[in-house]
């Protein structure tokens, strides 16, 4: 690297002095490249703009796209393929190997693999060629890499190290021995990609060692070395090189390395074991653990490609797309034609299948359930015209999953049915077998839902993926203290699953609740909601003898839309309502005459003086005498905050904000759906409810 460097410097110079601009462009170009290929990302970006400085032609300007995008400069990169693009549309080389590289990276980089595997096809005529080398080869290889995918990565530097035409002095070639060791290790085959490591080593035994993709190399195999000395089950290499890897089983190391191999940017993810982990990293880790079960909060669609004879076809590339956040996600068929897109949040989607030498196919309008896995599938033609096929209508998702008893309250519920108060899991009670808890306390009131006759507190309330229930009672948060956590117009929809639900969805007795709030979307969008119900437009109640005022008002608004389009959203909401509910105490057994409470539960059974006996009875009769109406009240405040950012095409992330309030005034167990209650109350009881 250093000789070639100074030469590189030679060649500028001298480019310079005779005003060789477009010549000592190139030359600065194919140097940002070589740079960007082996990790030295600074001195490639350095090489680039030495280049861009001296010209902007088709000379320099291919090679320098793709360097950037190696080193994750996406936005410069994209601007120069655009560049490309519109200043030599006929230009073969720009246009069949160095664009199709360049985008390839920046798709990658941008979490979407399949579009860039896809975005390397104009390449395929051109590869292996005696000019272009291996660029689109090796560039797909660290796609595949960086898609966690050793198979294929495996195979694609395989190709590469088969030719040995050229090969040996492009840079790519040598590279590939890595390529190949890291593929090998995804694999679990430790004794191959120990051996492709070692060729590696040999072609690059006069390297300088501060080279970063050898430095790298060395730490991984070292690595290798460790587990191999480890595990006996892992035999040592033999004399000539060989190795037998039928049979070896994954170490948790091996594991380890499978898990956290570079990305293509390799500067963002180094390899484990290179730095500590910085503790509060770990302490986020430890606060999100029972979050983890996102399945429990989210969808899935599962499927295969077909063509039109029945065929299963391997490589097609899939893309889903969230309809509402414009959120992409790709993957590649498997040998068998199946994928598989997991942990999908609730809402609509649009599918589109297509291959090599295929009709694409798009299925719009799929819709995700909450806890659903539904069946799609598609059939390719074999393509005549450029035509894109559209199913609809034709091919409804199959929901395959799951078998658990359950039903789905949906957004469109939510909204439109009647609900007393709001609460929107008072909607659970259309579900079979579900009843209001007829328990002491809860009797008509905020209380628990019981499913199949077993006890509300053997219920559980999941809202999001994390869990939502009061850690000492064991039920919903808030208790029935609290009319609901949440506002209806913050909730997406949620499944009440009574019985033979999946291990995911936790620790319940009875049924689960399990909720999904809504989430931003690349429109703004808002709602405002005011509901009154006062005493004037309604008949006096029949415990009564006049008409005492009455007032119930709930209100509020949610806000959401986009902060980055495509990539990062908010949801905010806000509920509020005030309660003035005059109470009835009702008399005991249909009465007429107040019981003192002395005569129904003696306090004390004669072992003090009667005058002292008397001044109780006489100070408990004075309690229970409170039957009648006393006004009660009760404000509450719910506030809700949701961002959502999609960090690639495989990591997303969320947090959410809740926080609520009621203030009870005289309330206590009091159901403020009726103005009724057993309970005799002070005149100054009050509550305070967080959640």
């Amino acid at each position: 690297m250093k000789s070639a460097r100074e030469l590189s410097t030679q060649a500028l110079q001298i480019a310079r002095e005779n005003n060789f601009k477009d010549s000592g462009a190139g030359v600065a170009a194919f140097e940002a490249l070589l740079e960007a290929e082996v990790g030295n990302f600074g001195q490639a970006r350095e090489r680039a703009a030495t280049s861009l400085a001296l010209s902007r032609k088709r000379t320099n300007l291919p090679a320098i796209a793709v360097a950037l995008a190696l080193t994750g400069d996406s936005k410069q990169a994209q601007g120069i393929v655009d560049e490309l693009k519109r200043r030599y549309p006929v230009d073969t080389v720009a246009n069949s190997v160095f664009i199709p590289c360049a985008q390839a990276l920046l798709e990658s980089n941008r979490g979407d693999s399949a579009r860039g595997i896809q975005a390397l096809q104009p390449a395929i005529r051109y590869e292996l060629g005696p000019v272009y080398f291996f660029l689109p080869i090796y560039v797909r290889g660290l796609i595949y890499l960086h898609a966690r995918r050793g198979q294929e990565a495996a195979a694609e530097f395989q190709r590469i190290l088969n030719y040995r035409a050229l090969g040996a002095i492009a840079p790519a070639y040598a590279l590939s021995h890595v390529g190949l060791a890291r593929a090998y290790a995804l694999t679990g085959d430790s004794a191959k990609s120990r051996k492709a490591y070692q060729d590696f080593f040999a072609l690059w035994k006069d390297a300088e060692p501060d080279v970063p993709i050898l430095k790298e190399a060395k730490a991984e195999y070292a690595k290798l070395q460790y587990i191999l000395i480890r595990s006996p089950e892992l035999p040592d290499a033999g004399t000539d090189g060989e190795e037998k890897s039928r049979g070896h089983r994954p170490t948790r190391l091996i594991s380890d390395i499978q898990a956290k191999f570079p990305p293509i940017r390799a500067h963002l993810n180094p390899l484990p074991g290179v730095g500590p982990m910085p503790r509060f990293v770990c302490m986020i880790l430890l606060l999100v653990a029972t979050a983890l079960a996102q399945d429990a909060s989210t969808g899935a669609i599962r499927g295969s490609v077909f063509d039109s004879t029945g065929g299963r076809i391997h490589g097609a590339s899939v893309a889903l797309v969230n309809a509402a956040t414009g959120i992409r996600y790709g993957v590649i068929t498997d040998s068998e034609g199946r994928f598989a897109f997991d942990l999908l949040p609730p809402g609509e989607y649009s599918a589109r299948a297509e291959a090599a030498g295929m009709s694409p196919q798009i299925a719009p309008n799929l819709r995700v359930e909450v806890g659903g896995v539904s069946d799609l599938e598609f059939k390719l033609a074999i393509a005549g015209t450029k035509e894109i096929v559209t199913v609809s209508g034709e091919q409804p998702l199959v929901e395959t999953q799951p078998s658990a008893v359950s039903s789905l309250i949906d957004e469109r519920a939510i909204n439109e049915l009647p609900l007393n108060g709001r609460r929107y899991t008072d909607l659970a009670l259309l579900t079979p077998g579900v009843t209001q808890d007829p328990r002491g306390l809860t009797s008509g009131s905020n209380g628990d839902l019981a499913f199949g006759g077993i006890r509300g507190y053997q219920s559980s309330y999941l809202v999001d993926g994390g869990d939502n229930n009061n850690a000492f009672f064991s039920q919903a948060r808030g208790r029935y203290r609290a009319p609901y956590q949440f506002s209806n117009e913050v909730v997406q929809e949620f499944r009440v699953s009574s019985n033979t639900y999946g291990a995911e969805l936790g620790r319940a007795g009875g049924a689960v609740v399990n909720v999904v709030t809504k989430s931003g979307s690349n429109q703004i969008h808002g709602t405002d909601f005011y509901y009154l119900r006062d005493s004037t437009f309604a008949a006096r109640n029949p415990f009564m003898n006049f008409k005492p005022h009455d007032q119930q008002q709930q209100f509020g608004m949610t806000l959401g839309g986009p902060i980055r389009r495509n990539r990062a959203f908010f949801f905010a909401g806000f509920d509020q309502h005030i309660f003035h509910i005059p109470a009835v105490v009702r008399f005991l057994n249909g009465s007429s005459v107040v019981t003192p409470l002395a005569t129904l539960n003696p306090a004390f059974p004669g072992d003090y003086e009667p005058s002292d006996q008397a001044l109780v009875f006489a100070t408990a009769t004075q309690l229970s005498r409170q039957t009648g109406t006393y006004p009660a009240s009760m404000l509450g405040n719910a506030g809700f905050l949701k961002l959502d950012i999609s960090l690639s095409q495989h990591n997303h992330l969320s947090a959410r904000l809740s926080t609520s309030r009621y203030y009870g005034h005289n309330n206590v167990f009091l159901d403020t759906a009726s103005p009724l209650t057993n309970y005799g109350v002070s005149e100054n009881g009050e509550e305070d409810v967080y959640t």
